[in-house]
């Protein structure tokens, strides 16, 4: 006689076989597919900040039988940016976060409004200039704007998106934390120096004050002895007897 619980047991088996066959869909690291493009952002971009993540998407490429298209995009949200994509996706946000700004923002505040990356908000500022005439350009100190935005205005233009390597951002903020770390050095510094001027004038207070002291003690005066008279010897004159 068969029990019941043997085609469960061969169910379960069926539904293991079934999906360990199943192939793990890769993702890139700036969500992208691979562009084998010498000029592409995957090599000015991704290879020099991130080889690590260069090298895997590479590796997938290359093993890959057909290549991977690019995904069809997903509408976040009704309605589209003033630069034609889908409100609530990340370009979307990155749009909207470039198109509403007030003054130039660093590309750390778009990656957190559009909860991006990094390589994926700059290809995607770059996808902006490079393929839609967008003038996406930086300040002296790496800021980012739109330049036609109304709401900026008598901002120095210092250069365009498009040159903006993820490396130099790195080397950047490294720069700004050594002179930060310089400075509190500095403080630390003045700060010894400031205390060795208040123990200085400390010492000198009571030194002061001990002189001060000092001064207001009475020397007793030493006891004079009295000398003692001699008396004096008395002369006889002839004749006095």
């Amino acid at each position: 006689m068969t029990t019941a619980t043997n085609t469960p047991a061969t169910k379960s088996s069926k539904v293991k076989t079934t999906e360990e066959t199943k192939p793990v869909e890769f993702t890139s690291f700036c969500t992208f597919p691979f562009d084998p493009s010498t000029k592409s952002d995957c090599y000015t971009v991704c290879k020099n900040d991130e080889p690590e993540e260069f090298k895997k998407c590479l590796k997938n490429f290359e093993e890959s039988e057909v290549k991977p298209k690019p995904k069809s995009k997903t509408s976040g949200g009704k309605g589209k940016t003033i630069w034609g994509h889908l409100n609530g996706t990340q370009a979307g946000l990155i749009d909207v976060s470039l198109s509403t700004a007030l003054k130039p923002i660093l590309l750390e505040t778009i990656c957190l409004f559009s909860k991006g990356k990094k390589p994926r908000v700059l290809h995607h500022l770059k996808h902006l200039e490079k393929d839609l005439n967008i003038p996406v350009s930086l300040t002296e100190d790496g800021k980012i704007f739109w330049a036609e935005n109304p709401n900026i205005k008598d901002v120095k233009i210092m250069g365009s998106i498009s040159t903006m390597v993820l490396g130099t951002i790195k080397k950047k903020e490294e720069k700004k934390e050594e002179k930060k770390e310089e400075k509190k050095e500095e403080k630390k510094e003045e700060k010894k120096e400031e205390k060795k001027e208040e123990k200085k004038e400390e010492k000198k207070e009571e030194n002061i004050l001990t002189k001060e002291a000092f001064a207001k003690v009475k020397k007793t005066p030493a006891k004079k002895t009295p000398a003692k008279k001699t008396p004096a010897k008395k002369t006889t004159k002839k004749g006095d007897k």
